[in-house]
């Protein structure tokens, strides 16, 4: 449930800190992303603009869409908190290892907001199948490619648990992370290449924009 401004202001009021993360933009939202029908609303983003304009401090998942937020939406101070995993959960380990008879499987994990930047490289996954290797999507697919051959989708899953154990078992020799280079993706977090290198234990081919840019080693 939303907490309303007036709630944030009696919290000031009475001493108590707010602080706010700052995860996506949610104040630029493409057209093609499913959350656009909300987020593009005016009153949805003058509300988060004064959840913002309460805060005392405000988090962020990375450098870029910190210093985003410090520019456009806040005069609190911004710290990053980097992704990382609660070991607590029993998190399932890449064990799988390409035979020398086996077709290289190039994979990709994400939501439907990622659709538009699937389909920027539609000619990789064409030239992908070309070439004779399987492609495997979690979560959602490019939609061009639906119904053709070595191709394979696995519905996503909401629950943390269930997430963190399907990754791994996708067995992707290879995985992918294209996005298009706008402003609500420069601001995304680097949580993909985290999940790839921790939960796919695989090589994995990052677009060239901010999110991605401790990982160029």
């Amino acid at each position: 449930d939303c907490i309303t401004v007036e709630r944030l202001h009696w919290m000031k009021r009475e001493g108590m800190p707010v602080i706010i993360d700052a995860d996506d933009l949610l104040f630029e939202t493409p057209p093609w992303s499913p959350a656009y029908a909300v987020f593009d609303k005016w009153q949805v983003q003058e509300y988060y603009k004064r959840v913002y304009e309460c805060a005392d401090l405000v988090t962020a998942s990375h450098r870029y869409i910190g210093e985003h937020f410090s520019r456009k939406y806040t005069t609190a101070p911004v710290r990053v908190i980097e992704n990382a995993f609660d070991m607590d959960y029993k998190i399932h380990r890449p064990t799988g290892i390409l035979r020398s008879d086996e077709i290289p499987c190039i994979g990709f994990a994400g939501g439907a907001q990622h659709e538009c930047d699937l389909d920027s490289i539609a000619e990789t996954w064409d030239e992908c199948i070309s070439k004779g290797y399987g492609l495997r999507f979690l979560g959602t697919c490019p939609n061009h490619i639906v119904g053709k051959e070595r191709t394979e989708m696995i519905n996503g899953n909401h629950v943390v648990e269930m997430y963190l154990q399907s990754l791994p078992l996708c067995e992707f020799d290879v995985a992918l992370a294209p996005l298009l280079d706008i402003e609500f993706n420069r601001c995304k977090s680097s949580l993909k290449a985290v999940e790839y290198g921790f939960l796919a234990g695989c090589p994995m081919v990052l677009q060239d924009v901010p999110p991605y840019e401790d990982f160029k080693a």
